[in-house]
């Protein structure tokens, strides 16, 4: 194998792939660039064996110089560090034995250990597509910007580790929950496939990652799930699992309503969950009747805070509820609205954090105390 490309954007390329390299990993493969040249491909890829990503080493800038039919694996951290360290306008890559790879942009000279390709674990990144479908990346990015926070992070349930994606007529929808929360997000797109699935979310955190403003192709065929993105393939394995319906956790009637300014809320929360621990107890109550709404936090170790909530409207009487304060903040700052208004249909029961989007749904669990 023997390659002449590039440097500047081959760099580019290698900041890409290097995202699919795992920290550490019980198949030593896996640390291992695969760089394939033949007629059909000239692609780099890396894979932790859940998640692979393959970039088109051509690219949009005539990337390649020459190249010479071959398949290799080279350790990705030496041949990043040393591709990105060089000062030549062009390197080679030319594996001159078996194991041998000497890399070299003609002032510098570096001979590293490689191996056959054929050893590398089977990866199916060419399976065989059912349904697919193209959005923006503005669009993509704002799904999953509204949504993938609420992932699970623990629990026994895999599905809710990552975000189901849903491809209807004319629509697409991101849903993620770790069953305390629930972020949902529809935003209409030209689309006449029906599918769905449930995405990784570290694999939709990647395309989200170098989509910007380029459009991004959705593949899937039930077990796997492809995004082609500025050149890069993102190809996933996908989790089994259902989610809660939300015609039966959404409530329908919601008698008390506040509305407050987004940022004043937020800053508020800041100062009174000053005196407890975020992880440990974050819970913060909120107390509205028609003239005043206050939150409170309390620490049995430090004391407590308490602050009128400036410019809030609330409607519905006297009402008092606990929650996660974390989970609160993330949904706001999710909204990305300078006003937002929180419904609740009662004490213990789920509540919504909204916007003016009705395509946009943010649902917590209170927290349950004795005065509940």
């Amino acid at each position: 194998m023997k390659l002449t490309i590039k440097r500047t954007p081959f760099v580019k390329i290698l900041t890409k792939v290097e995202d699919g390299i795992p920290s550490k990993t019980a198949d030593p493969n896996y640390l291992n660039f695969l760089i394939t040249l033949n007629d059909e491909e000239q692609t780099i890829m890396s894979s932790d064996g859940a998640i692979t990503l393959c970039a088109d080493l051509k690219g949009e800038e005539e990337t390649i110089v020459s190249y010479e039919n071959g398949c290799i694996e080279v350790p990705a951290k030496y041949l990043s560090d040393i591709i990105k360290q060089l000062d030549g306008e062009e390197v080679t890559l030319n594996q001159v034995e078996n194991s041998v790879l000497n890399i070299t942009d003609g002032i510098s000279n570096f001979n590293i250990n490689c191996i056959n390709g054929d050893e590398y674990p089977t990866l199916d990144k060419n399976f065989e597509v059912k349904n697919s479908c193209s959005l923006s990346g503005i669009d993509f990015s704002n799904l999953f910007n509204t949504t993938a926070f609420a992932v699970a992070t623990k629990g026994p349930k895999k599905c809710f580790y990552g975000v189901k994606v849903d491809f209807s007529p004319n629509l697409i929808t991101f849903v993620a929950t770790d069953s305390f929360r629930l972020a949902q997000k529809k935003i209409e797109i030209v689309n006449d496939q029906t599918f769905s699935f449930t995405a990784p979310v570290k694999a939709l955190s990647l395309v989200n990652k170098y989509c910007e403003t380029k459009p991004v192709k959705v593949s899937s065929n039930g077990s796997l799930a492809k995004f082609e993105v500025d050149g890069l393939t993102i190809i996933c394995s996908l989790y089994n699992g259902d989610f809660p319906s939300l015609d039966r956790i959404i409530p329908e009637i919601t008698p008390y309503v506040l509305t407050v300014d987004s940022k004043s809320f937020l800053a508020a929360l800041g100062r009174v969950t000053i005196v407890i621990n975020s992880e440990k107890s974050p819970m913060v109550r909120l107390r509205c009747n028609e003239t005043q709404s206050e939150l409170f936090a309390r620490s049995e170790n430090v004391g407590n805070a308490t602050e009128t909530i400036k410019d809030a409207k609330f409607e519905g009487g006297s009402f008092e509820i606990g929650f996660n304060y974390n989970f609160v903040t993330d949904a706001i700052k999710a909204l990305n609205s300078n006003t937002i208004t929180i419904a609740f249909a009662g004490e213990s029961r789920a509540f919504l954090v909204k916007n003016e989007d009705p395509k946009t749904i943010q649902l917590i669990t209170p927290i349950r105390t004795s005065s509940n």
